[in-house]
């Protein structure tokens, strides 16, 4: 396969090198060069194409990229989850009632009392602002 490509565009003559193409690319690239003059509408059109088709390719990478991190995701949980019971002897004298209670304590955290704003022992509490300077 000859590395130069001698081609016409536009009415002016072009040399282009194919090397350091593969060999389905020099393929094609000889395909759209293969009228005896193309005009810059076949080029662009042929460029717009490689966008698009570029494009599409990158999305379909990102697709599986994420399904790979989901599943390493899932992997990893799994292999906890399976660490765990192998670490934690189930004691066989509880009920299940009582393991489901352990169980929730132990993922599930209470988030702290909020004071409630007609709360009486805070209506009762004399206000920092509302002190009397008693230095005079």
């Amino acid at each position: 396969m000859s590395e130069q490509l001698e081609v016409r565009i536009s009415g002016r003559d072009f040399g282009i090198s194919l090397k350091g193409y593969n060999e389905q690319a020099g393929a094609e690239i000889r395909e759209l060069f293969a009228h005896n003059n193309t005009d810059l509408l076949t080029l662009l059109r042929a460029y717009l194409d490689v966008v698009h088709k570029k494009c599409e390719l990158e999305s379909k990478i990102q697709e599986v990229d994420s399904r790979i991190d989901l599943s390493m995701q899932r992997y990893a949980l799994l292999a906890s989850a399976q660490n765990t019971l192998d670490d934690s002897p189930l004691d066989s004298s509880k009920s299940s009632d009582e393991l489901a209670t352990n169980l929730e304590s132990t993922f599930i955290q209470e988030e702290p009392h909020a004071p409630n704003l007609f709360d009486p022992l805070l209506q009762r509490q004399e206000s920092p602002l509302a002190q009397k300077d008693t230095t005079e």
